[in-house]
């Protein structure tokens, strides 16, 4: 019964997103490289009144989110350029995630100037016009007073319904100034998860592959290509 109700939440991607972007003049883009910093891991946070609540991210082999919004940005921008190329920046994920997650600028999402040091030398070996990265996004979300929510997974208030939710933005970075380009944000919402954090979470550490997998990975895949088509690169 669990596992079944959650394949309805797909209908709801359509009309549950909330996303933005800030597009800006810039030279033609022929040639892009792309950085997904969401990790394979899956958001759990249960907010308690005062003792006992959740967060985690659970690591998923086959979560497979950064693999998504790096195929829903090359296909999104190809419907605008076809001649578009693309290169995947292949940094080390696990140590520019940690850059951007423990700093204490992390709750205003202002920790992108700690990882660039790292995309500029990778720019200086392989030249492109612009540099897609995409990483979580901390953020207010529905659900209960004062909800801050970042990452791809469910988020609970107390014994409220949990919400299944991915809240993550984009930076386009100009490959050959290094000024930004434009940035996009996206709050994508799959509706409610028929169950508790803490019901997930067990499942999740025991291994078990649930169909929420394929929600989350849907909401990666429709916020990542809105954001990009709105860039219009």
């Amino acid at each position: 019964m669990l596992r079944s109700s959650i394949k309805a939440l797909v209908l709801l991607l359509a009309m549950s997103s909330s996303l933005s972007a800030q597009p800006i003049g810039h030279a033609p883009v022929h040639s892009v490289g792309i950085l997904t910093l969401l990790g394979d891991e899956v958001t759990l946070q249960r907010t308690a009144l005062l003792f006992g609540g959740i967060d985690e991210k659970v690591p998923v082999a086959t979560a497979a989110f950064d693999a998504t919004a790096e195929k829903a940005i090359i296909d999104c921008a190809r419907i605008q350029n076809p001649s578009m190329t693309f290169k995947t920046i292949n940094l080390p994920k696990r140590p520019l995630i940690d850059k951007l997650r423990t700093s204490v600028l992390y709750n205003y999402n202002a920790t992108m100037a700690l990882i660039r040091p790292d995309i500029l030398e990778w720019v200086k070996r392989n030249p492109v016009d612009a540099i897609v990265v995409v990483r979580e996004v901390f953020t207010q979300v529905p659900g209960g007073p004062s909800l801050y929510f970042g990452g791809v997974g469910v988020h609970q208030f107390v014994a409220n319904p949990a919400i299944v939710q991915a809240t993550f933005g984009l930076v386009i970075i100009d490959g050959r100034t290094f000024d930004d380009i434009t940035e996009g944000y996206a709050s994508p919402i799959a509706g409610t998860y028929p169950g508790t954090v803490d019901q997930l979470r067990d499942e999740l550490k025991a291994g078990h592959h649930l169909p929420i997998e394929d929600v989350l990975r849907r909401l990666v895949q429709a916020g990542t290509c809105k954001m990009i088509s709105n860039a219009k690169l």
